[in-house]
């Protein structure tokens, strides 16, 4: 009996790593009209298995492509499976060749680290060369867009026309960013470029999540503080928000461009955190009480630094005062409101920084007893109202300093030798 040997069939894992490759390789040469396809080797802790190959759609004028990724999956009966992703192709000039493959993978180490944490920075996929563009790209989790471009249709910055108030949507967005910050930072990471708006980005549920961790990081460069400025320089940059139109986020702003406070490992997130900007009416005073609480336990000589301090930030309110057109804090008080002119005529005199905060805490705590109307909304507008920004500035300015502590510091000193403080007489300030 004669005839040809037909071809040997693998047996057994042999047999299936054999198919899982045809699979791969028919996937391969299958046309995708107007896509990139690349094919790799590379195993994901993210995806449980071995990428094998990838495809997106390319266009000339985009930031982000859209596409797949194709792995071997042990939990797939089909051995490929496919995932969506969103590629980033790595674009500028110093990207190219050999630094586009550092660069990528750098991007690749300092974000795969964050897998799942609570949904704010996106999953990274794989980092590879794409021979048909002739540069790395980044996949990362499927996502819709940039935040960029759904800012418009977001809920407005501030709440009310005074901007007393920020809206809930942005203080948990800022509070959200700020947490990843501060988780990122831990593990000695630093984004880079936190003020580009390609940092930011939404996926079909409007969930804001981080990208491009550590792309533009440089060694020596790149810090932490400059991450958190970069932020909040980002949010200011959206004119239709009018960020830092308010006397709220004045106070807000001097307390995340201190150095002092900001490069504090293990301080500087709940500094921010509880800063009353980012703050619902009921909290805001609660901090003002404590803001209260911490000043009176100052010793004479930190209290009148500290009142020093305060003057430096807001000069206007002693500048009044000397020029006689104001008397005292009796002057900035609403004399219609009974509670304040019950407050007042009894337990202020002329200090007048030290004075609103004493005030402020009084009115805070014994506010309701004026009424079921006198909520604390009713009670924080009117505090605002009468002295918009200032418990704002106070516990920033209060930050800057060591917590509770009467020791001076270099942020305050800096205060007093730039403004006009030298010159004025110190023994009228208040103390």
């Amino acid at each position: 009996m004669s005839g040809r040997r037909g071809r040997r069939v693998p047996a057994g894992r042999e047999l299936a790593d054999h198919l899982i490759e045809r699979i791969n390789d028919l996937r391969l040469e299958n046309p995708y009209p107007g896509k990139v396809v690349g094919r790799i080797s590379q195993y994901s802790e993210i995806l449980g298995g071995y990428i094998r190959s990838y495809a997106f759609q390319y266009e000339d004028d985009a930031s982000y492509f859209q596409g797949s990724i194709f792995f071997e999956s042990p939990a797939d009966d089909k051995g490929i499976a496919t995932v969506e992703a969103t590629f980033i192709i790595l674009d500028e000039e110093h990207e190219e060749g050999e630094a586009g493959r550092i660069v990528g993978q750098n991007v690749y180490d300092s974000t795969a680290g964050f897998y799942g944490y609570r949904d704010s920075i996106a999953n990274i996929y794989l980092t590879a060369y794409c021979s048909k563009i002739d540069r790395w790209v980044i996949a990362y989790e499927r996502f819709d867009s940039y935040f960029d471009d759904v800012i418009p249709g977001c809920p407005p910055f501030y709440e009310n026309e005074s901007g007393s108030r920020v809206s809930q949507f942005w203080i948990d967005t800022i509070r959200q960013i700020i947490e990843s910050l501060s988780c990122i930072h831990g593990e000695g990471v630093v984004h880079g470029r936190m003020y580009s708006s390609k940092s930011y980005v939404v996926d079909s549920n409007m969930t804001l999540k981080l990208v491009n961790i550590g792309r533009y990081s440089r060694s020596g460069v790149s810090t932490s503080h400059g991450d958190i400025t970069g932020f909040f320089d980002y949010l200011c940059s959206q004119s239709s928000l009018g960020v830092s139109s308010s006397q709220e986020w004045v106070g807000f702003e001097y307390l995340y461009r201190s150095e002092e406070a900001m490069n504090n490992r293990s301080s500087w997130e709940n500094a921010l955190l509880d800063h009353p900007i980012l703050l619902r009416p009921p909290a805001k005073l609660v901090c003002y009480m404590d803001i209260h609480g911490w000043t009176s336990r100052l010793n004479m000589r930190m209290r009148l630094n500290f009142a020093n301090a305060l003057y430096c930030k807001m000069p206007s309110y002693l500048e009044l005062i000397q020029r006689g057109e104001r008397e005292g804090l009796w002057d900035f008080i609403d004399k219609d409101c009974n509670l304040c002119v019950d407050m007042a005529g009894r337990i202020f005199m002329d200090k007048i920084y030290i004075d609103i905060i004493y005030f402020v805490r009084h009115f805070a705590d014994h506010g309701r007893d004026y009424g079921e109307d006198w909520n604390a909304e009713c009670i924080h507008d009117k505090i605002w109202t009468l002295f918009p920004g200032y418990m704002s500035m106070a516990y920033s300015v209060r930050e800057v300093n060591y917590r509770d502590s009467n020791q001076a510091n270099a942020a305050w000193n800096r205060l007093f030798s730039s403004s006009n403080l030298q010159r004025l007489n110190r023994r009228a300030l208040p103390y």
